[in-house]
């Protein structure tokens, strides 16, 4: 089960301020044990985060549990910086200096982030008005038909509410499909709709992406060339995916 926490901006939180977000985004009704749902608990506060101890089956647990922070040793207040600041695609350098750690927490930080949002994505199916296109990342325009290392096969599916784009979700295929359109429908037909579409959906045709375009700046152009999709031309790739941080971080 997924739960959301206060949008951003988190640049002038402290610490505290992180913890009872985190309290409040997991129990916004009041403490629950996560074992026995008994409603009340002691707090250990000598620890580095409260540990909630619940007073009938003595289960601890703590606002962390199960979450991509869980056993961290970095202040939350970083982790909170980092989802903002991943959202604008920094990387693991950039995002180093704004937050003044290692470069070596950075990635870790950055990694579990990034996890955690896969992981939110994959449980989510596209259900009402669905588009769904495929084709090939870092494909080149005089390339052979053979496909190379480079080429990366994917399917873009988008969940549709009008003039608004609801979610998105891409997925890679295996590097044989690219440039075979019979087989990038086949998988689209057989194994994407049965994975991540819930409901009946258009299949929009297929489409070469530039190699040298960044994946926000590829699949604006795929949405600016195909109606059923424009709508999300008009919107970054990290406005799109940037609520899904709020969502996928904190599980319980």
């Amino acid at each position: 089960m997924s739960i959301s926490f206060p949008a951003g901006p988190w640049e002038s939180w402290t610490e505290e301020q992180c913890i009872e977000a985190l309290r409040q985004a997991r129990w916004p009704d009041g403490f629950r044990c996560p074992v026995c749902q008994y409603p009340h608990c002691s707090v250990i506060r000598t620890r580095r985060h409260p540990l909630y101890v619940c007073s009938s089956c003595r289960h601890q647990t703590s606002v962390t549990a199960g979450t991509a922070m869980h056993g961290t040793r970095t202040p939350l207040r970083h982790w909170f910086r980092a989802m903002q600041w991943l959202g604008d695609e920094s990387t693991s350098v950039e995002l180093a200096r704004i937050l003044g750690v290692t470069y070596k927490t950075a990635w870790l930080i950055g990694q579990k982030l990034r996890d955690a949002l896969t992981l939110e994505a994959d449980a989510k199916k596209l259900s009402g008005d669905v588009a769904v296109t495929g084709g090939v990342y870092g494909w080149r325009c005089y390339s052979s038909l053979i496909p190379e290392p480079t080429d990366q096969p994917i399917v873009i599916g988008a969940e549709m509410n009008g003039e608004s784009v609801l979610f998105v979700k891409l997925v890679q295929m295996d590097l044989r499909l690219a440039g075979n359109s019979r087989l990038l429908t086949r998988y689209v037909y057989d194994v994407y709709s049965e994975l991540h579409v819930q409901t009946a959906f258009k299949m929009v045709k297929t489409f070469p992406l530039s190699r040298d375009a960044q994946p926000e700046a590829s699949i604006g152009r795929l949405n600016a060339r195909h109606e059923l999709v424009r709508p999300y031309a008009s919107r970054s790739w990290t406005e799109a995916f940037a609520g899904l941080f709020e969502s996928s971080i904190v599980r319980s």
